[in-house]
């Protein structure tokens, strides 16, 4: 099978390449580079069925996108303008590139006739108004979309326009597609604009007092990236257009979480770090309660198996052999919200 991966010098893009190649598929990664790392593909490269082609997709024509597809089998859409919550909320016009970005991956996949779509979705599309209680958690179900709609931000709802017109696509042109709803990745290659990742490099430069967003109170079920990729491989075999999500049913608490991150940073590096804990409420935070129900990726076969204490243990291993303490202190607050 070729497949052409569109950010796939990105966190969970190098991922899948990574496992598209071990499948022994050929590869073409198309990425600007400008969030995406050549060193996240930098095993890739040395492969003999992979290909890199650096594409603005913001700005290229939409017939320069089409020859990157010439004879592809499969096209895995994960470009994206995109951060953690801090830059989503706090760079909302940036955000908005997204609505450019997939219309130029779907019209080119349109005039090349690709024969179906894998589309990095977003619990970000879920209606906001299901994810205010903490009481009482709602598992986000596929079908729990909407209308009415009532996405997060104009992320969210660049998300949610892209999935809309995929379906159109399909209705009018009969190309396949499976929208997969990520929910909270972590894992290597992660930066620190992500919680999970930002609450390991606090502790990796023994923060004290420990900082975090909100109160604590927050729910997630955070995912790991190996999870994910599983997901984006069985997406292969589901055929029509649909949308499914991907994240695991094991939610906490962001205090919760951070009391891990805690216990695995004393055990691995600094056995008397114990900080105190400052809740900043002023920062974003994002909507209170967002936990998958994954129950449609069960019955097709999937079955998410990373628990969280172990995930953190690779994502913690990998950071601190790949990054540098003083480095990181010294950039900390700007990596929270960049993209790079």
């Amino acid at each position: 099978m070729k497949a052409v991966v569109f950010g796939g010098a990105s966190f969970i893009g190098s991922h899948l390449i990574d496992r598209l190649l071990a499948d022994e598929h050929s590869v073409v990664c198309v990425d600007d580079f400008s969030s995406g790392s050549w060193l996240n593909i930098k095993d890739a490269r040395e492969h003999k069925n992979f290909k890199i082609l650096t594409i603005d997709l913001r700005t290229a024509s939409v017939c320069r996108i089409a020859r990157a597809l010439h004879n592809v089998d499969l096209v895995y859409d994960l470009a994206a303008d995109h951060g953690g919550r801090g830059y989503v909320q706090l760079h909302q016009i940036n955000c908005s590139n997204n609505f450019a970005i997939d219309n130029n991956v779907f019209q080119a996949c349109i005039l090349a006739k690709v024969p179906k779509i894998i589309y990095a979705s977003s619990g970000c599309v879920y209606p906001i108004d299901k994810q205010t209680d903490t009481s009482h958690i709602t598992m986000l179900k596929e079908e729990d979309l909407g209308p009415p709609y009532n996405p997060d931000g104009l992320y969210g709802l660049a998300k949610l326009v892209g999935e809309l017109t995929l379906e159109r696509m399909y209705q009018e042109y009969g190309i396949q597609s499976v929208s997969c709803r990520f929910f909270t990745v972590y894992g290597p290659r992660a930066k620190e604009n992500h919680a999970i990742v930002s609450f390991i490099a606090r502790a990796f430069i023994q923060q004290d007092p420990f900082v975090f967003w909100g109160d604590g109170t927050a729910i997630r079920n955070w995912t790991y990236v190996d999870d994910i990729i599983e997901g984006l491989i069985l997406a292969q075999d589901i055929s029509g257009c649909t949308s499914l999500n991907l994240g695991t049913m094991e939610h906490q608490t962001v205090t919760n979480a951070i009391n891990k991150v805690l216990t695995v940073a004393q055990g691995l590096w600094y056995p008397s770090y114990a900080p105190m804990l400052i809740a900043d409420t002023t920062m974003p935070v994002g909507p209170l309660c967002r936990v998958a129900d994954n129950a449609k990726y069960l019955s097709l076969g999937g079955k998410p198996s990373t628990p969280f204490a172990i995930g953190l243990i690779d994502t913690m291993g990998w950071y601190s052999i790949t990054h540098d303490i003083k480095t990181v202190a010294k950039n900390f607050d700007r990596l929270l919200i960049a993209r790079k």
